[in-house]
């Protein structure tokens, strides 16, 4: 699930302006975790989104995260796929992918930005296209 979670972060980037990042795990238990300890991190700009998190290890890891982060985080959030179709691989990834676009518009809305316009695309874009 870890392409489901690459499109989650380019998605909230793109059309929710808000900046985002994607690690799996177990990466995020190795030197990962010990990156949150630093100073300058600001409790109420980050969340944890967990995606299907379903294998008893990685149960495990992810309530153990939580709670080792949990005055590091404003919230920490675990989209389920539903347990009807938690079986069959395609339709959990076309679940997934709907739901995170559906989630980056939402935040979108809810943080006043309009997810339509890339100006810094365009931006970035125009300037690669002229002439030196």
């Amino acid at each position: 699930l870890s392409s489901i979670g690459y499109r989650l972060k380019c998605q909230l980037n793109e059309n929710s302006k808000m900046l985002s990042y994607n690690i799996t795990l177990p990466e995020m238990n190795h030197n990962e975790i010990v990156g949150w300890q630093g100073k300058e991190i600001d409790k109420n700009a980050l969340s944890l989104v967990w995606i299907d998190i379903r294998y008893n290890k990685n149960i495990k890891r992810m309530n153990i995260t939580n709670n080792i982060l949990k005055d590091r985080v404003a919230s920490n959030n675990h989209i389920d796929v539903p347990s009807e179709i938690a079986s069959h691989r395609l339709a959990s990834c076309l679940y997934l992918v709907n739901y995170v676009d559906w989630l980056s518009y939402w935040c979108a809305i809810l943080h006043g930005t309009d997810p339509s316009p890339v100006k810094k695309i365009s931006r970035l874009k125009e300037e690669l296209s002229k002439r030196p």
